[in-house]
């Protein structure tokens, strides 16, 4: 598909957000109520310039991205079907060994503490984030590793490597913008699916699983909201660019498409006319999905009613400004879900495998909870996740966005849509079964 064709039907879904202003509130209020919870201005200040130390690491992963661009592609896929369980162990050891130097670099990067986003921020059209590519492409190799190392009986390796994807999972949850809130979700998905795995290597080690139970303990729940925030002071910034004339429509229309687009003085004078109008349109509609962001019946509504409303604003230039700039929140709120349940699995899967190691059984799914310091509920329904102890294993999971519990069942090609999400399942070593079990589903 071509990059033009990508983009018409961005603007497409785009248009479908924009008209997502809900009722009865007017623009206005919507706007002040933005400002009065101090969404609008603490972002702006942030966006305004954010400045960099000596020990950014935003600039030591741009690097490594530079350096991977020979590419370790089929690497990286085979080290994630390493944790998926399809590729074996001395598959990964050889990829790992291929990715040695490309290794080092990103483990220079993970170590450090601090993380701010490479930007040009007199030209909030022209961002690029390399640097948030290697972020989840660190996740995908420390998480890899970390298993091949406890698996080959290096503990202390595996540990290490843990506390990298711990802090590629919280710089990669500092990026500003949507798509590193969106890949940190996959950078979750590998580090829950390496820590199911130490979960079993360990699950008779109590004092491993104590401490898998902290490192796990080490990463939070992820905050879309924050990039929600951030949205709106860079839509507001290439506003300002819009009103005072530098950046025009034709830009706007072509940001992103690799094409030149014809310069429009007629569309550009309409544009700029209706910045102020545009302004209030895309601040009202991303606060509004901000305040509703924990509620998924009420995104629901609101993205069925951008489609409705869509056609009354046809025509309109704010509208069609608006429809450039303002992304599909809506189509993002899936994903965080998601990213949601696979963190409490894991966190409670990990606590659950060490109380279990402690005294000889499987807690309830409160306890494990409790031990693990997050909630049970699932995100995508009103209940908790599912919890299945039994004698070789634990099983926790979401019901997923179908909202029904499938059992337990992964997605494939075959059960669209009828799967669950989050999946975290502890296998017990053979001979450390348990005689008993809790039932905590």
């Amino acid at each position: 598909m071509g990059r033009m064709t990508c983009l018409a039907i961005a603007l497409i879904l785009l248009g479908c957000a924009a008209a997502q202003v809900p009722t009865p509130d007017t623009l206005e209020e919507l706007l002040a109520r933005a400002k009065a919870q101090g969404l609008v201005t603490s972002v702006e200040e942030l966006a305004a310039g954010i400045k960099q130390s000596d020990r950014d690491s935003s600039r030591l992963y741009a690097a490594a991205a530079s350096a991977s661009e020979t590419g370790f592609s089929e690497e990286l896929s085979l080290l994630g079907e390493f944790l998926n369980g399809t590729a074996t162990l001395e598959d990964a050891e050889k990829a790992l060994a291929r990715m040695a130097d490309w290794a080092k670099k990103l483990e220079v990067a993970a170590a450090m503490p601090d993380y701010a986003p490479v930007r040009d921020w007199r030209r909030p059209l022209d961002i690029t984030v390399p640097e948030v590519t290697a972020i989840r492409d660190a996740g995908r190799l420390f998480s890899a590793r970390a298993v091949v190392r406890a698996e080959k009986g290096n503990e202390e390796g595996a540990f290490a490597d843990l506390a990298f994807v711990a802090n590629a999972i919280r710089h990669v949850g500092q990026e500003r913008f949507l798509i590193g809130k969106l890949l940190q979700r996959s950078v979750l998905r590998k580090w829950s699916s390496a820590m199911q795995r130490l979960a079993s290597e360990f699950s008779s080690d109590t004092d491993a699983l104590k401490r898998l139970s902290d490192a796990a303990a080490s990463v939070r729940e992820p905050n879309f909201k924050e990039g929600i925030g951030f949205e709106i002071a860079l839509y507001r910034r290439v506003l300002q660019q819009v009103r005072s004339g530098d950046v025009s429509a034709s830009e706007l229309a072509t940001a992103g498409g690799g094409q030149p687009g014809e310069r429009n003085e007629a569309l550009d004078i309409l544009f700029r006319a209706a910045a102020d109008e545009a302004e209030l349109i895309v601040v009202g509609y991303l606060v509004s999905i901000a305040e509703a962001w924990g509620d998924a019946e009420r995104i629901s509504k609101l993205s069925q009613e951008s489609y409705r409303r869509l056609q009354e604003h046809e025509g309109d230039p704010a509208v069609v400004l608006a429809t450039v700039l303002v992304p599909t929140l809506p189509s993002y709120h899936g994903s965080w879900l998601d990213a949601v349940a696979t963190f409490r699995a894991a966190r409670i899967g990990t606590a659950a495998a060490h109380l279990r190691a402690k005294t000889g059984k499987w807690p309830s799914l409160s306890e494990a909870a409790k031990e693990a310091g997050v909630s049970p509920d699932d995100p995508f329904r009103s209940g908790n996740l599912a919890y299945m102890p039994s004698a070789v294993s634990l099983l926790i999971y979401s019901v997923g966005p179908n909202g029904k519990d499938d059992g337990g069942v992964k997605r494939t090609r075959e059960n669209r849509p009828n799967y669950d999400v989050a999946m975290f399942w502890v296998i017990l070593r053979s001979g450390d079964h348990d005689a008993t079990t809790a039932s905590g589903r």
